[in-house]
């Protein structure tokens, strides 16, 4: 199946039935339609992500964002069949707006194509009319989030480090996008072999620690593993590539690795992510996993490593490298 073309087939359904007078039942078929491609999209994905098909893995990360704009246009159509609770989603988008002080409502309210002064008005009115589907969708997009986040979570009551930790998440895919930051990809394979203790560059990995076995057996450390310091007894897999980047104005790292844990006691088989941030002593600091943070945190994280995807198939030239190609360019 060719995710594009298929992709490109439910945009013309969608612009179709806005044309037409459609059912809940049209939108629902669409929305299952949605969700069928994108299964086979992640399907897809993980058989590259399982090979040495890296082209691949970068192309599929593009059309993240276009599953993203389908499941918010198909979401928000649905909104009008089901009972929607207008406080609630007034009350995510200012949460949002103020840890985003970059963020203006106005800013929301013009490119909706509504008046200023929208959102206090909708507000203000206990009962009337609900915000517009542009007026959520637009937020949606201009937030970085979806609309059933707006919609269903509950933003404002996120833990004080819950919010410092989204702050710092959406600093980076800031910096990320706007290419401040370096993302550097490290294979999953060298992350699924045990690496000799004496290897030069494996031995030192912030990621990698001495295997228990080992030292239990011959009283010192002779191999290196990865260990989960959120999980510690459980039989954690790295389960894709991992991503790591100088954090901007420090020579501090971040680290994001997919992960996997099978049929564990505790945890049963689930997929996560966890983030590591490596300080200047090259010792690992654990900073949050996804099975221990809230939906909405959790979908941020997933966001970013799609960007540090995106970003490490990306041409990055130094400074000194601009300079010297600038001088020849302008050499007359």
């Amino acid at each position: 199946m060719d995710i594009k073309t298929e992709l490109n087939h439910l945009e013309c359904d969608i612009e179709v039935m806005h044309t037409r007078e459609v059912s809940k039942e049209d939108w629902e078929a669409i929305n299952n339609k949605v969700s069928s491609l994108y299964e086979e999209f992640k399907r897809q994905n993980a058989t590259f992500q399982n090979s040495s098909e890296n082209d691949q893995i970068e192309i599929c990360a593009h059309y993240e964002m276009d599953f993203t704009e389908l499941y918010n246009r198909v979401k928000a159509e649905l909104l009008k069949y089901k009972k929607f609770d207008k406080q609630r989603c007034l009350e995510n988008i200012r949460a949002l707006i103020k840890d985003r002080p970059d963020i203006k409502i106005g800013q929301i309210e013009k490119e909706a194509g509504v008046s200023a002064g929208y959102m206090s008005r909708l507000e203000k009115a206990e009962k009337g009319a609900d915000p517009s589907i542009e007026f959520i969708v637009t937020a949606a997009e201009i937030l970085g989030t979806s609309v059933d986040d707006l919609i269903f979570s509950r933003i404002g009551e996120m833990s004080s480090s819950e919010k410092m930790v989204l702050d710092f998440i959406n600093k980076i895919k800031e910096d990320t996008i706007e290419r401040s930051f370096n993302w550097i990809k490290e294979r999953k394979e060298l992350f699924s072999v045990i690496h000799d203790w004496h290897e030069e560059y494996w031995g030192s990995h912030p990621l990698l620690s001495p295997d228990e076995e080992d030292i239990e057996k011959y009283g010192e450390p002779c191999t290196m593993k990865f260990y989960s310091d959120f999980f510690p007894d459980a039989e954690i897999k790295v389960n894709g590539d991992v991503y790591f980047a100088t954090i901007v104005g420090s020579k501090n790292k971040i680290y994001i690795l997919p992960c996997l844990t099978e049929n564990d006691k505790c945890l049963g088989t689930q997929s996560f992510y966890e983030l590591y941030l490596i300080d200047v002593e090259n010792k690992r600091i654990p900073l949050c996993s996804t099975l221990q943070t809230g939906e909405f945190l959790k979908k941020e994280i997933e966001m970013l490593y799609k960007l540090a995807i995106e970003d490490s198939s990306n041409v990055h030239v130094s400074e000194r490298a601009k300079s010297i190609i600038a001088g020849y360019l302008d050499r007359k």
